[in-house]
């Protein structure tokens, strides 16, 4: 599988760690959720990059990096 790199590389942090995250994710959930339906990915990415005052919510949260040892490839 090839990931698209619109989506892996969008700059969006899509992740609930911090409340900041939650914060964000909940806006978004309010935005796109409809009821029997997952949020697709992209749209989700397309939801934040046409409304740059939800992505901000959490861009100031720091990704805390894997241990190396943690890392693993698939080739």
């Amino acid at each position: 599988m090839i990931p698209d790199p619109e989506l892996s590389h969008s700059g969006h942090r899509l992740t609930v760690d911090e409340q900041a995250d939650y914060e964000m994710m909940s806006h978004l959930y309010d935005a796109l959720y409809q009821p029997g339906r997952p949020i697709p990915l992209g749209e989700a990415v397309r939801y934040l990059d046409q409304h740059p005052e939800i992505a901000a919510l959490n861009e100031e949260v720091q990704q805390t990096p894997l241990p190396e040892k943690d890392v693993h490839f698939v080739k």
